[in-house]
């Protein structure tokens, strides 16, 4: 009887450490559902709801068209906000180059943006598209207001896909070559249009002629032009082809360019 009495109390000294256990236990597994509750609480307030949008850095974009394409976060909790979803859904935009989105609370959205900047104007035969200067399209130039780029022709009847990196590729090409023939000193290159042929390479087109420059070395490749402009003015003559792609060499021909050297280069 005596050993079953101490079998009893040493029990009954256990029970309030196992209690205690077993309530840490419990605070431990409800704590997270408590949490989630208290969370989804605070974030129904009323206090929370997100009131006003922000927008920095938006010249060619309406602001309005901007919060449309992206999705108006206006009457929901600043709390619940997927910034890092919202900021997916802006690099999509085809103008937008860089986000940044911040919750000021207790009820603000604000976006910082940094626009994509038109370089030129991409002319194809399905329409007129505007050009940064990484070459990426970012829409179709429509209405007026942009006669102060200049125009590379890209004679496609595809048009161009909006930040597409493969026409991007192209134009790039056709917008370092046209930066080249306009820092030429001199008037013998005025005139001169930058087309992109049917490879991707860009050549040029002056005073009747078909100028094949290949697809690098642009800077030495127009110097060369000036010159052989000036000589072939000197003599009067009017060639259809000048082709500069080989190194230290100039072809010139004259009569009329066969169809396919009018667009590849």
């Amino acid at each position: 009887m005596r050993a079953k009495a101490v079998k009893t109390r040493r029990k009954m000294a256990r029970l309030p450490k196992l209690l205690v256990a077993l309530a840490l236990i419990g605070c431990a597994v409800a704590a997270p559902f408590a949490a989630r509750a208290a969370g989804r609480y605070v974030s129904s307030l009323p206090f929370f709801r997100v009131r006003e949008v922000r927008v920095d850095g938006l010249k060619y974009v309406q602001k309005d068209d901007f919060i449309s394409f992206i999705g108006d976060p206006r009457g929901g909790s600043i709390l619940r906000y997927d910034m890092d979803e919202t900021l997916k859904d802006a690099y999509t935009h085809p103008w937008i180059k860089e986000a940044v989105v911040r919750r000021d609370f207790p009820g603000t959205v604000r976006f910082e943006l940094v626009e994509r900047k038109p370089a030129a104007i991409a002319a194809t035969a399905s329409g007129h598209y505007l050009v940064d200067d990484k070459g990426f399209a970012v829409s179709e130039a429509a209405g007026g207001g942009w006669d102060f780029l200049p125009v590379i022709e890209r004679p496609s009847t595809h048009g161009l896909r909006l930040l597409d990196e493969e026409d991007a590729k192209r134009m790039r090409k056709a917008l370092r070559l046209l930066n080249v023939v306009r820092s030429e000193p001199g008037e013998r290159l005025t005139g001169s249009v930058v087309v992109v042929g049917e490879d991707g390479a860009p050549y040029l087109k002056l005073n009747g002629a078909v100028v094949k420059v290949g697809l690098d070395g642009y800077q030495e490749k127009v110097k060369r032009l000036s010159e052989v402009m000036s000589d072939i003015q000197k003599r009067g003559k009017k060639p259809a082809l000048i082709d500069l792609r080989f190194p230290g060499k100039v072809v010139v021909k004259e009569g009329r360019p066969a169809a396919a050297e009018q667009v590849k280069s």
